[in-house]
């Protein structure tokens, strides 16, 4: 019991890091152990509190800026994390009180393995503790030595009278309990995505980003699926019986159906068949050389991007006129470049270079108030195109900044990307010899930082071909939320664009993956190319993102239904 505690402690310290995603996937299953092993509530509650004094560890580095000392953020990230962690804990015991159950209700104790099955015996023997609970082990092997027991009649009849005990229902079946904890574990980080001022930002499931295959699923039913699937595997791991009970001296195994282990190795395959397939999209069905990609055989031009980190305002715009004149498609501003406003007609806009875009990011003081909006603000040839003002500012650290109400939402904006060559396949050179340009309509859309990490935010914005991204990042967290929004990218089908100081800029594609990549301080710049790929349709976008909200639904009956039957069961 201690060891479980012991790592559970460790694998908490990288619940949601892409440098070491088994500990993310295994941890829930370690602290559902140790919870299960542990039969007193002393123990369990300084469980809880051990895993949530290391998962704050993590939660420290979101609370930590310049002007928060690293003592005061681990203090916050703590409160966050022990609310977070005392609800799982509830959630786990419920689980756990089932398990409980259903051993007494299908007969099943804590006999060791050993000793539980006998001859002439279709079925393996397991005894109720309440019955047989005082006898040692080798009391009941004489006990059937010497016939007092009968191998089928006195074992069927002690079974079904601990039975008689207990209030069982439709979830202490074999092939049901095990879905417990994941319906429960999924409905608390639904409600979390949905409602919480953090959104999906720490959960489980984000270092599963840098998964291939795994991480195609959530085309289908979200990022929230793979929170399901973590805690699926919390609960078949900690249910197949490789931990030690205090009950007894032996291992025990918990009563899961083998079919129902099953169907879970099966999903599990499938998920990762489907994922494979999906990442194949784009690329041919075999390893092809490179040069025969559909994305590199297509005679499309790519966009020409630059990210452009704070620094002053005056060498912003010096620098974003510079970019304009080395013939850019898109020029981006990481998050807050300026304090104040910037108006198209601060910009040298090129006679040719006139469909270039500038995604400016700014403050913007609120009338009447001592509050402002974090905006970007698309403009092109002089004109404003596109305005959107951060819907989800940082908890604490962005409490001057005041919410925006409208969501992301697709603007068309017309690009003309420049061809690398001009020979007679593409077309002649202009008059000037330069390759020629190729006119494309591409649906974008914005979103800021913190608003990334918020799923349901994208669903008016769901049409995009494309999606921009300026974000500002301290710590530790610029990786993980890069990789953390690649999600988004997957579930809307959209290449995603993002600008980050202190953190990763570059691109994915709509399936997720890396175009370019490169870390970025202030004061950089740094120029990529990004294909133009129109979006695709998702299930998630059609229909997908009801998977969470249905074990949202069903938990309230579940849980329910185990106190009930708990209380059924101490009452008779």
């Amino acid at each position: 019991m201690a060891r479980l505690l012991l790592l559970s402690a460790v694998t908490a310290l990288f619940a949601d890091s892409s440098y070491l995603p088994i500990a993310a996937i295994f941890h829930p299953a370690l602290y559902l152990a140790f919870l299960y092993s542990c039969r007193r509530w002393r123990g369990r509650v300084f469980g809880w509190i051990v895993v949530s004094l290391c998962r704050a560890v993590l939660a420290r580095d979101y609370m930590y800026t310049d002007g928060n000392p690293p003592a005061i953020a681990y203090v916050e990230g703590l409160v966050i994390i022990s609310v977070l962690y005392g609800v799982l804990t509830i959630m786990m015991l419920v689980q756990c009180c089932v398990w409980i159950d259903s051993e007494r209700c299908n007969g099943v104790s804590g006999l060791d393995t050993q000793y539980s099955t006998y001859p002439n015996e279709s079925t393996p023997l397991r005894v109720g503790s309440s019955t047989m609970g005082s006898s040692s082990d080798g009391d009941v092997k004489e006990k059937y030595a010497e016939g007092e027991m009968d191998g089928g009649n006195q074992i069927g009849s002690t079974m079904n009278t601990n039975s008689s005990h207990r209030h069982c229902t439709f979830i202490h079946h074999p092939r049901i309990s095990p879905l417990v904890f994941p319906t429960l574990f999924t409905c608390i980080y639904q409600i979390v995505f949905r409602y919480s001022p953090i959104g999906g930002t720490g959960n489980p499931a984000m270092g599963l980003a840098q998964v291939p295959g795994l991480r195609q699923i959530v085309s289908v039913t979200g990022e929230i699926s793979l929170v399901y699937w973590i805690g699926w595997v919390a609960s078949i791991t900690a249910g197949l019986g490789v931990f030690y009970s205090p009950s007894n001296r032996g291992r025990t195994k918990n009563r899961i159906a083998d079919e129902h282990v099953i169907v879970f190795v099966t999903l599990t395959l499938a998920m990762f068949i489907f994922g494979s397939m999906r990442e194949r999209s784009g690329r041919g069905v075999y390893l092809d050389d490179i040069s025969q990609w559909p994305a590199t055989q297509a005679n499309v031009a790519p966009l020409k991007v630059s990210c452009l980190t704070r620094t002053s305002t005056n060498e912003m715009i010096r620098r974003t006129n510079e970019r304009i004149a080395a013939g850019d498609d898109l020029i981006v501003w990481s998050e807050t470049a300026s304090d104040d406003s910037v108006l198209p007609n601060m910009f040298e806009w090129s006679d040719e270079n006139t469909n270039a875009v500038v995604a400016a990011t700014f403050y913007e003081q609120v009338q009447d108030s001592n509050k402002v909006y974090n905006r970007v603000q698309m403009m092109q040839s002089g004109v404003i195109i596109a305005t959107y003002a951060k819907n989800r500012p940082v908890p604490v650290i962005e409490s001057n900044v005041m919410r925006g109400q409208t969501k992301p939402h697709s603007t068309d904006v017309t690009f003309m990307p420049q061809l690398s060559t001009c020979n007679g396949e593409h077309g002649n050179c202009t008059a000037s010899g330069a390759p020629p340009r190729q006119r494309h309509v591409v649906k974008t859309t914005m979103a800021i930082c913190f608003d990334f990490d918020f799923s349901y935010l994208f669903m008016q914005a769901h049409d995009a071909d494309l999606a921009v991204g300026p974000s500002w990042y301290w710590a530790s967290i610029g990786q993980n939320l890069w990789e953390h929004n690649i999600f988004r990218a997957i579930e809307n089908g959209f290449t995603l664009i993002k600008c980050s100081e202190n953190g990763i800029s570059g691109a994915v594609d709509l399936y997720g993956k890396t175009i370019a990549a490169l870390p970025t301080l202030s004061d950089d710049v740094y120029t990529f190319k990004v294909p133009v790929q129109k979006g695709v349709q998702t299930w998630f976008e059609s229909g997908g993102w009801i998977f969470g909200w249905a074990c949202v639904g069903l938990s309230p009956l579940i849980f329910l239904v185990a106190v009930a039957g708990r209380s059924s069961g101490q009452n008779k």
